[in-house]
Order: structure tokens, then sequence, then C-alpha cells
């Protein structure tokens, strides 16, 4: 060409624009992909900490308003359904925060199994299910004492006395000055019978402090006489 300028080839500029192009969307997909997700669960915490705000502002149908939808995800965090379940509770909804906090339990918060195993231990009809969970708590962590006791305490209010004086003897070892702990340990030996261990569980009950009421004074009586 004259003057020695070169005129671009317009076909292969063509060709060498489209394939960056493509190669630049391939690598971008990927990521952009990735960001939807990300601020689809950046949108799911942030409704997570409002509903936390109201629980904290004692505004427990707010919560149920942002948190029930969340609960029907497949994927929802067990958070979602403990929070579910403390609004529910203090909504007078007794059936509907047992359901919730269950959930919650067995996707493994520990907060939901504590509140859960507190509600169904105020109702008779549900002893045995709270019994269950304590029973879980006690071989997860066999140094939780409170649940040790809470599971003796079940276990007697059930009628199986046999199966809550190994329960209570671990508590009672575990706290020597327990005095209700003692008394009712004291009891469960006297009521199956094995009046040799009871006598003295009466004793170092009364030193711990306890009060005997009508039929803990029979059987201490009953089991001093049967050793004598």
């Amino acid at each position: 060409m004259p003057g020695g300028v070169r005129v671009p080839n317009i076909a292969t500029q063509t060709v060498v624009v489209l394939v960056v192009l493509a190669v630049s969307l391939s690598v971008a997909s990927p990521p952009a992909v990735r960001a939807a997700a990300e601020s689809g669960a950046e949108a799911v915490s942030r409704r997570i900490e409002v509903a936390e705000f109201q629980l904290r502002s004692g505004r427990w149908q707010d919560a149920v308003d942002i948190l029930a939808p969340l609960a029907e995800e497949s994927d929802a965090p067990a958070s979602v359904f403990r929070g579910l379940g403390e609004a529910y509770l203090n909504l007078g909804r007794r059936d509907d925060a047992v359901r919730a906090l269950g959930e919650a339990q067995r996707r493994g918060d520990e907060r939901a199994r504590t509140l859960l195993i507190g509600l169904l231990g105020d109702e008779r009809s549900t002893w045995p299910q709270a019994i269950e969970l304590l029973q879980q708590q006690v071989k997860a962590d066999p140094a939780d004492i409170d649940a040790r006791r809470r599971l003796g305490e079940l276990l007697v209010y059930e009628n199986r006395v046999a199966d809550a004086v190994p329960v209570l003897r671990a508590v009672v070892a575990a706290r020597p000055d327990d005095a209700p702990a003692l008394l009712l340990y004291a009891r469960t030996l006297a009521w199956t019978g094995d009046f040799a261990a009871a006598a003295p569980a009466f004793d170092r009950a009364l030193a711990a402090g306890a009060a005997l009421q009508p039929e803990d004074t029979r059987l201490f009586a009953q089991a001093k006489e049967a050793v004598g």
C-alpha cells in the first residue's frame, strides 16, 4: 500500500473479538451464579437478624411472620425453627412451639433441646418425650448434672423408680450437699425396698438441711427399723 500504511483485516479482528468475548463470558458466568446465591443467603441472614430483633423486643407475631416462610425451605437453618418455637411459646401456641423446637433440636440446636426439655417437662402427657431428650442430653454430656437431676425427677414422676436410682446416685455423688436431690434419692431407695441404703441416705439429706414430709418420716422410720 502507498506510504506503507497497512489496512486492518476486519474479518480477522471480528473473529478475535468474538473469541475474547466468549472466553470472558465462560469465565464470568460461574461467579455471577455464585454471587446470586450469595445474595440470596445474605437476604435470608438479614431476615433472621430482623426476626431475632423482634424476639428481643417481645414482638412475637412479627417474628413468626418473618420466620414461618423461612421454615418452609428445606435448607432452613436450625436457628429459624428455634426462633419460631420461642415466638410460638410466648404466644401460647404450645403445640406449634413443640414442633418447631423439635425440628430445631433435630437439626442440632442445643439451646432448642434445652427449651424443649423444659416445655415437655411441664405437662405430664409429654414427660416421656422429655425423658427421652434428657437421656440424650446426659449421654452427650455426662457432666451435665442439671439434666441428670431433672431426668431423675421425671423418672420418679413417671413411676420408673428403679430407673431413677442410678441417675440420682450420680447426682448426689456430684453434689453431696444438694438436699432436695438427697431426699429424692433416699425416697427412691426406700420405694425400691433398699432400706439398708435408704437409711443413711435420709441421714445425709437431713444433714444437708432437707425438710422431711410425713411420707419421708414414715419411710425413714421403716428404713431404720429394717436395718435394726
